[in-house]
């Protein structure tokens, strides 16, 4: 391990090749090359070149390329010349399709000044070239690359190395655009700046595409990467090759990687780091970042690493997936973070603490696979106390609980847990019917006063005291119900009336009570009337009439 870092470090001079001593920033160009031919000195300034034309605005500075198609096959063992050659500051504007081809540099500023390339999202160049792709290793040279697609191809010749995209100073891809560079061979570098390197609300794609020995890396700088809200994608095969590396220790120089603002970068190195600094932090805020290496520590930093906000981060490789000279430092910032870690991917663990919400530090290096991400939320706790507590107990229902995850969070699903009340009746409230012969008992249950029982009784009757003659007697209702194995009885008692007297002959057959307003017949009263006596016979009938009623009343006060 130790040998294959000091082979690696040692193989970063090719880097400083690159840094030349800047020179005295200059504005207006003196010539600018176009397939060999100067512009400048031509009476319209425009150049036909294929079925496009170049055409140069001097009041802009603007070299504007419009469906151009340039190929360039001289000076090939020159890596001075360019397809396009130009000194100073210039502006390149895309317009339509162009495309350049050269057997030496593409887009080759010499010394001090300013490349700037735009284009609107359709407008896109692509480069075929050996040495320089775009740019200058001019200390004092900056080039941005702005809203236009940019297609980069490069390759070597002994004894010089090559570039995609190179900016002695500051290399700045902004404002959407897509820039897709290739490195044939190992000792290519197909992003380099120097002075730093920024890529903002861009996409970026580079890779080297051979095997070899000792390449410096995809994305270089002596100075800070900063990846803003981007999408970045490269990769490289080569022996201790660096995916995106930043800072210098030959120089000397110190470089950060700062990747946020939801950008998404995969870096995969083959025998190197995917992510490297020499001296400075690696940080990685809300973004997701993959970072694989197949024979090295995916990311290392001689400084600290730190994750902070909704990062989602996952490095593998076949030693300690993240290492700092420093310190690994976990910042949610508020989120809820997951932290896994262990040999591989299929028997990583939780660590110790995670869902992280507060800022921890991890160490110094991690286990050969790391993953951190923001927490999902799994409600699959079931946790039954007050806290937790949806609707308590019913009658009918057990006590329902929200469901919750392992974070304390909880969820809206809900799960039962406990036994139901059950009903408590107690007394029911009686109701008879007018003539005693239904009963209805009314039970409201004292859990909940909505849930309520009606029954009904045939009730049975007895005479619990007799009439008399003068005073009323008593009849006994009763009758039971029956609910949740328990019996309820109600009892009810109604008046009978009293029968009244039977007098006979001034006295009462029943209790013997003399009849006040009884009149004893007189003695030698007149007999019945013989029978055929028609007069008498008529005046006798309304007196038998009043007997029988007599009678008859009686015979009903008794079936009572």
């Amino acid at each position: 391990m130790g040998k294959k870092f000091a082979a690696l470090i040692a193989c970063m001079f090719a880097a400083v090749l690159f840094a030349l001593p800047a020179t005295a920033r200059a504005a207006t160009p003196t010539e600018i090359l176009v397939g060999g031919q100067d512009i400048l000195a031509t009476s319209d300034y425009t150049i036909v070149c294929g079925q496009g034309q170049a055409t140069y605005d001097k009041a802009t500075n603007t070299l504007t390329l419009e469906n151009v198609k340039i190929n360039y096959q001289q000076d090939e063992t020159d890596n001075t010349k360019g397809a396009i050659r130009f000194d100073g500051d210039l502006n390149i504007e895309l317009v339509g399709k162009n495309s350049i081809t050269s057997a030496t540099c593409g887009i080759m500023s010499a010394g001090a000044g300013s490349l700037t390339i735009t284009g609107e999202a359709d407008d896109s160049l692509t480069v075929d070239a050996v040495y320089f792709g775009i740019g200058s290793a001019d200390g004092a040279r900056n080039v941005t690359i702005s809203g236009a697609y940019v297609d980069v191809d490069v390759d070597l010749r002994s004894p010089f190395i090559g570039t995609g995209i190179q900016a002695g100073g500051q290399l700045s891809i902004v404002d959407g655009a897509t820039v897709d560079v290739s490195g044939s061979t190992s000792e290519t570098l197909p992003v380099v700046g120097n002075g730093g390197v920024s890529i903002v609300g861009s996409n970026v794609s580079a890779r080297v595409l051979a095997d070899g020995a000792y390449g410096s890396g995809v994305i270089v700088s002596d100075g800070d990467v900063v990846i803003d809200g981007s999408k970045v994608e490269v990769s490289t095969t080569a022996t201790y090759n660096f995916g995106i590396r930043a800072g210098n220790d030959l120089t000397p120089s110190e470089g950060t990687i700062h990747i946020k603002n939801n950008s998404r970068v995969n870096a995969t190195s083959g025998d190197g780091m995917a992510l490297f600094t020499m001296l400075g932090d690696i940080q990685i805020e809300d973004s997701n970042v993959t970072a694989t290496s197949s024979g090295h520590d995916a990311v290392y930093a001689i400084g600290d690493i730190l994750i902070a906000g909704a990062a989602n981060v996952t490095a593998s490789g076949p030693y300690p997936a993240l290492v700092a000279t420093g310190s690994i430092v976990l910042d949610p910032q508020g989120a809820h973070i997951d932290v896994w870690s262990g040999d591989a991917e299929g028997d990583a663990d939780k660590i110790v603490g995670s869902p992280f919400t507060e800022k921890v530090t991890l160490g110094t290096s991690s286990g050969n696979y790391f993953h951190c991400a923001p927490h999902a939320h799994e409600f699959t706790e079931q946790i039954a106390d007050d806290a937790h507590l949806a609707s308590g107990a019913t009658c009918t229902e057990a006590a329902s609980y929200y469901l919750s995850c392992s974070c304390g969070e909880m969820g809206t699903d809900t799960f039962s847990s406990g036994d139901s009340l059950g009903h408590d009746w107690g007394e029911p409230a009686w109701s008879w019917s007018d003539d005693h012969t239904e009963l209805v008992a009314t039970f409201t249950c004292a859990n909940d006063p909505t849930h309520t029982e009606v029954l009904t009784a045939k009730p049975t009757a007895s005479v619990q005291a007799e009439p008399s003659c003068t005073e009323p007697g008593t009849m006994l209702y009763s009758a039971t119900v029956e609910l949740g194995g328990e019996r309820y009885e109600a009892t009810a008692t109604a008046e009978i009336p009293a029968t009244g007297h039977d007098f006979v002959d001034g006295t009462c057959v029943t209790c013997g009570a003399e009849d006040p307003d009884y009149v004893e017949p007189e003695k030698g009263a007149a007999a019945i009337p013989a029978t055929g006596d028609a007069n008498t016979l008529f005046s006798a009938a309304p007196a038998l009439a009043g007997a029988t009623a007599v009678a008859a009343g009686t015979l009903l006060r008794r079936r009572r």
